[in-house]
């Protein structure tokens, strides 16, 4: 399942996909006939020769089903098999959009569809296809994909075993670092600039694992890490601390308490729903100067804590909590309120909130520097 943004820039997703295949993978081949360009170049990895998206079939229409009725396709030629079962096919991808509420938000969620083709012959290939909800998906829902490639005037069929392992959805990934181990969060399509992603690491499998050099960008955010595919969709991952904030051996016995829990998550400016505080400061923000330690997690990795009471990123999260605090809307959804009676103020002061120990700050084993906040100013919901 994935948000698919309404515009997309293919051309650039596919160029950073054949640099980054390119210059991380031996067995990859970069062909450029002609003068060399993104809609000329060819681009060879495990089995398939990858070429910018051609069109194959309409989007298809699946009326009856919702309100706002689902779809199939548009249906995209995107690479051609070079060995193996199914040698000389086309690969296809497409994306079922289940539809739903004609009030649902103006990006829809999607699921990857793909086939091998070859004349009238549609082959799905649910290993490397979504499989989901039955309610929604396509590969297990009676007869919604045969009925829409019957109208098409194609012959469908299943291949229920086949696979192309770099395309499978993996679960977890990690590096030959026993601690860097990713998540699946979600996938997607979108605009990538290539001068703003770094790799993180390799696998022989997936390629190359990579990550936003410094500030949130077009829909990606520095909190997240991603392999790009060379079929023009992306894996979205994300980094799970090992840890408990509530196992912390603190260095200062005032800071310990189970009521000290901390959290790791992006913070949403109300006013602002287009800006996100994440949860990794970027470097110019936070110096290790600015820090002390002020405990150790069960590694032995150190805790950090702000020297500075002034520092921007306390004074910033006291005046988001500050005008949520005072916000109508949000009343009750603060721990901080917890045991307030109706007569007192529940806002508390700029120095309470210092000593309630905010923020804390850990290096994960990426190298990335990592805020946790304190549920008392988060809202609960």
């Amino acid at each position: 399942m994935k948000v698919f943004p309404k515009k997309i820039l293919f051309g650039a997703i596919w160029v950073v996909c054949a640099n980054l295949y390119s210059a991380g993978i031996q067995k990859a081949t970069i062909a450029k006939p002609g003068n060399g360009s993104a809609a000329g170049a060819q681009f060879t990895f495990s089995g398939i020769r990858f070429v910018p998206r051609e069109d194959v079939f309409y989007q298809q229409i699946i009326p009856g089903l919702a309100d706002l009725a689902p779809t199939i396709g548009p249906g995209y030629k995107v690479g051609v098999f070079t060995t193996g079962k199914y040698k000389g096919y086309d690969l296809i991808w497409a994306a079922f959009v289940p539809g739903g509420s004609t009030e649902e938000t103006s990006q829809n969620i999607l699921y990857d569809l793909r086939f091998a083709k070859k004349g009238r012959d549609y082959i799905f290939l649910p290993r490397i296809s979504d499989i989901a909800d039955p309610a929604v998906n396509p590969a297990k829902s009676s007869n919604i994909l045969p009925d829409v490639f019957k109208k098409m005037d194609t012959v469908f069929h299943i291949d229920k075993d086949f696979t192309v392992p770099f395309l499978e959805n993996p679960v977890k990934i990690s590096s030959s670092h026993s601690r860097q181990t990713l998540s699946l969060k979600g996938k997607g399509e979108g605009i990538v600039k290539p001068t703003q992603f770094q790799t993180v690491f390799k696998s022989d499998i997936f390629g190359p694992i990579v990550r936003l050099k410094d500030e949130n960008s077009a829909g990606f955010t520095v909190d997240d890490f991603f392999i790009f595919r060379p079929d023009g969709t992306y894996v979205i991952l994300t980094y799970v601390p090992d840890f408990s904030t509530r196992d912390i051996q603190w260095k200062t016995p005032s800071k310990k308490g189970g009521e000290k829990e901390f959290v790791l998550s992006a913070l949403f400016i109300p006013d602002e729903p287009a800006k996100v505080i994440p949860s990794v400061v970027p470097n110019r923000y936070l110096l290790d100067k600015d820090l002390e330690a002020v405990g150790q997690n069960r590694w032995g990795d150190s805790i950090f804590e702000l020297k500075d009471g002034s520092h921007p990123i306390l004074l910033e999260f006291f005046h988001l909590y500050e005008d949520a605090e005072k916000d109508e809307t949000m009343a009750g959804e603060f721990s901080s309120w917890e045991n307030k009676s109706d007569n007192e103020e529940p806002l508390m002061s700029y120095s309470e909130f210092l000593a309630a120990h905010p923020v804390l700050f850990w290096r994960d084993p990426f190298g990335r520097m990592l805020r946790f906040n304190n549920k008392k100013f988060i809202p609960s919901n």
